[in-house]
């Protein structure tokens, strides 16, 4: 194990990285959320940087700065990654929503039930990948593969999107006074 004035960093087995995990993960994850301000994509991002250590644990020079530093550094390039993923996943879906929207105008049904749920704010509680998920299943009616296609997502995620932002809405009282 190297060691230095504000941490520790592992060398060798799983015991010592369950150390270095539990030491350095709340900073992380704080740091994370903070800057993507969505939970579910700052755990993502938390994981990627522990693995990111993990593999490249043998490139960190103690003499080059703090284990701190380093792990932020990694925190860092991890955040901006998850950030572009973003943004190229909103401008993927304006793409398609442009292309697709006109086919799902006369959907009365699915505009009815969008509008009552945008009136009321819920849909924008929602982290935008939950709610641009629920919009393409509800209001166009797509599967979870074709989405997970659309946007370029693995099909998991976009049924975890899906599960969360249904359990989410269905907690909030003024979806249990609809009568869609």
């Amino acid at each position: 194990m190297i060691s230095n004035e504000d941490g520790w960093l592992c060398v060798g087995d799983g015991e010592d990285f369950g150390t270095f995990y539990t030491r350095w993960h709340p900073e992380v994850r704080s740091w994370a959320r903070g800057r993507l301000r969505d939970e579910h994509e700052a755990e993502d991002v938390v994981q990627q940087v522990f693995i990111a250590a993990w593999q490249s644990q043998t490139a960190y020079r103690a003499g080059r700065g703090t284990v701190r530093a380093w792990l932020f550094g990694i925190t860092n390039h991890k955040i901006h990654d998850a950030l572009d993923a973003h943004y190229r996943r909103q401008a993927r879906q304006q793409r398609v929503m442009e292309r697709t929207l006109p086919q799902y105008v006369d959907d009365s049904m699915a505009q009815a039930v969008a509008g009552r749920l945008h009136a009321d704010g819920l849909l924008r509680s929602l982290p935008v990948a939950q709610r641009q998920v629920l919009h393409l299943v509800y209001c166009h009616g797509y599967s979870h593969q074709e989405i997970a296609v659309r946007l370029g997502l693995p099909l998991g995620t976009v049924k975890s999107h899906a599960r969360r932002a249904l359990q989410r809405l269905t907690r909030h009282p003024a979806l249990a006074s609809a009568s869609v």
